[in-house]
């Protein structure tokens, strides 16, 4: 009992210590952006939906983008085998190439808690 008592005190005491600085930040953040609140009740049941769905909207453009982009990887691609790429287009992809691995390395090692072995 007396663990459980001791537990109670010191979480309050932590509690008391954090509870001001947080409710000042956390006021000053709302007064800071009040413009962004929304009072409707009905209104602001409807944001949820309407920022999925503003987004769901954007898929198209963004998947016509990536056609686009494939296009021209394809291009690329002919151009390379008929030996009419540039050196400056190979040393870009090359470029590229090099920092996508390092990337992929880097989330690896990452991903195993900082251990490059493994």
């Amino acid at each position: 009992m007396r663990a459980t008592a001791r537990a109670v005190r010191a979480s309050s005491a932590a509690f008391d210590a954090v509870r001001a600085p947080v409710t000042r930040a956390y006021e000053a953040t709302m007064r800071e952006n009040a413009e962004y609140v929304v009072r409707d009740p009905t209104r602001a049941k409807r944001l949820g939906r309407e920022f999925v769905y503003t987004n769901l909207a954007r898929v198209p453009g963004a998947m016509r983008a990536a056609a686009a982009e494939v296009e021209v990887v394809k291009e690329l691609g002919m151009r390379a085998r008929m030996g009419e790429l540039d050196v400056a287009t190979a040393a870009t992809g090359a470029v590229f190439a090099a920092e996508l691995y390092a990337w992929f390395a880097v989330g690896e090692i990452v991903g195993r808690g900082g251990s490059s072995r493994g």
